[in-house]
């Protein structure tokens, strides 16, 4: 965890994900006037603070802002951002949300619908109770509604005037847009400019939350996404509705100058040091981020579900869970288990184990200690930093879930010793490349040699694969020769392939193949 800036989220609610996210990252305030708002116990520090309509609600995020050294006050909740905005608009707080006046029109589904046709930009037909409905069927949807409140639809004249009634609240009517439905998740910068735009299917929402979808990749969602954030001056997160009817094409049903109920989606998506939560942190230390608007992980699918805490008499976290250990249990047979089995069990004592952003600390330590050791052969090493180094864990986990290989940490007794795993896998042509290095004071032992068996074991009978590679610098005979003790064959040299500081090395290139493994 970063601890030089702080992270205030207010109206946290249920969304421990992405209190949870932050706290990665930075130090995090959670404030909520509700004591039983579950997300409050994700954060570093739990703040109750007045309601929203307080006068003293305001000044009371300015105290957790002096306290904690706050950069970046982003809200949860639709009820509180134009507060906000105002506190920002006068310089109170360092509140991530829109201006003012753009604030207030979003919260209103119909002074959206005005603003977004004002500014070009794609907005079903839409109407208010008494107006001449020139379309059926319609949707009656209440002006200041969220969560899909009181949405209903009508097929006449009638079941309009009835539902406009029946909803009992400032309404609108909106033409029933027949195609399907997506969500734009987008994050802006300070000055407005859109940072990216992933696009999402919406597979099932309950409650005006997406429950499961698919992060897709729509140059027009995209290009959509980008001209409304930047239309609207948005900064920081947004949510962007929309549907593409077969008779009016694409129409933006609503904008949320927030977070979306499917804050999974764009994480799962994005880049390796990309998070919506990092960039924003990165923000609050005052580092301008370089737009990359359409580039993420598309495919993806997240499926969503409920966890609880169990609280004490003074609503304390008490730390039993309805299962042992406590928390959700990782997916069965998934990215949680060892895909080497029985084999990642070297000898006594040591064994393989797949890494992730949880290991980044210890990681990072053994790289600090060997630094020069691995410098000598390594170009990442001289200069590897902690944020490298969780970058390089956050890829790893992507690689792992897109079944493009992994990378195991070398552990003896419990201590990472090293590191060997797969580079990637070209499976059109069955092949991967395998990778390799051990702290200074653990070589010599044959633990490498073992461990790179394995892996090329793994290759070739669990993966289907055909070809593995090992490149290695001409003048590191240690590396050198772990493929040859395995029997690899020398294929040729890349010359000045690889530059490590100013120097340009040779690189051996060792491959075996499938049919002659089973001999070794």
């Amino acid at each position: 965890m970063a601890a030089d800036v702080g992270v205030l989220l207010t109206g946290v609610g249920k969304r421990y994900d992405i209190v949870s996210a932050f706290a990665q990252h930075a130090t995090v305030v959670a404030a909520d006037p509700n004591p039983l708002a579950p997300a409050q116990y994700a954060a570093h520090y739990r703040r109750a603070v007045p309601r929203i309509d307080d006068p003293e609600y305001v000044p009371a995020l300015r105290a957790l802002c002096e306290e904690f050294d706050v950069g970046a006050v982003v809200p949860l909740t639709d009820l509180d951002i134009e507060v906000l905005a105002h506190a920002r608009a006068a310089g109170e707080l360092p509140a991530f949300v829109p201006d003012p006046e753009i604030a207030r029109a979003t919260f209103d589904k119909y002074e959206a619908h005005l603003l977004l046709e004002q500014l070009g930009l794609p907005s079903p037909p839409t109407v208010l109770p008494g107006e001449l409905v020139p379309y059926f069927p319609v949707m009656v949807k209440p002006r200041q509604g969220s969560g899909a409140r009181s949405i209903h639809r009508a097929d006449d004249v009638a079941g309009t005037a009835f539902m406009v009634q029946y909803i009992a609240e400032p309404a609108m009517v909106q033409k029933l847009m027949d195609g399907p439905e997506f969500s734009i998740d987008a994050l802006s910068d300070l000055d407005g400019r859109c940072l990216n735009a992933i696009p999402r299917t919406m597979i099932e929402s309950r409650g005006g939350e997406s429950i499961k979808g698919t992060v897709i990749d729509d140059p027009e969602l995209i290009e959509l996404g980008r001209r409304v954030v930047e239309a609207l001056g948005v900064r920081g997160p947004c949510t962007v509705q929309a549907f593409r009817d077969s008779e009016v094409g694409l129409g933006i049903t609503d904008v949320n100058t927030r977070f979306g109920g499917a804050f999974p989606a764009p994480m799962y998506a994005a880049l390796p040091g990309r998070t919506y939560p990092e960039l924003i942190v990165a923000m609050a230390r005052g580092e301008r981020i370089e737009p990359h608007v359409g580039e993420f992980r598309s495919g993806v699918t997240f499926t969503r579900y409920f966890w609880q805490l169990e609280l004490d008499s003074e609503l304390q976290p008490t730390g039993r869970d309805i299962v042992s250990p406590p928390g959700p249990p990782p997916p069965r047979g998934l990215p949680g288990a060892n895909p080497l089995g029985e084999r990642a069990r070297l000898s006594d004592g040591v064994s393989l184990r797949v890494v992730g952003p949880e290991d980044a600390g210890e990681l990072h330590a053994v790289i600090e200690a060997n630094r020069e050791h691995l410098a000598r052969f390594m170009p990442w090493a001289a200069e590897q930093t902690i944020a490298d180094t969780r970058a390089f864990l956050d890829a790893k986990r992507v690689q792992l879930a897109s079944d493009d290989g992994f990378e195991c940490a070398i552990v003896r007794d419990g201590r990472i010793i090293g590191m060997v795993g797969f580079h990637a896998v070209n499976w059109r042509d069955r092949s991967t490349a395998i990778g390799y290095w051990l702290a200074a004071g653990e070589q010599g032992r044959g633990v490498m040699t073992t461990a790179v068996r394995v892996m090329v074991d793994h290759a070739f009978r669990s993966m289907g694969l055909r070809r593995v590679v090992i490149t290695a610098a001409v003048h590191n005979d240690r590396s050198r020769a772990i493929p040859q003790r395995l029997g690899f064959v020398q294929e040729g040299t890349l010359r000045q392939a690889v530059r490590v500081g100013d120097q340009y090395f040779d690189d051996a290139v060792y491959a075996m193949l499938a049919e002659d493994w089973p001999e070794r």
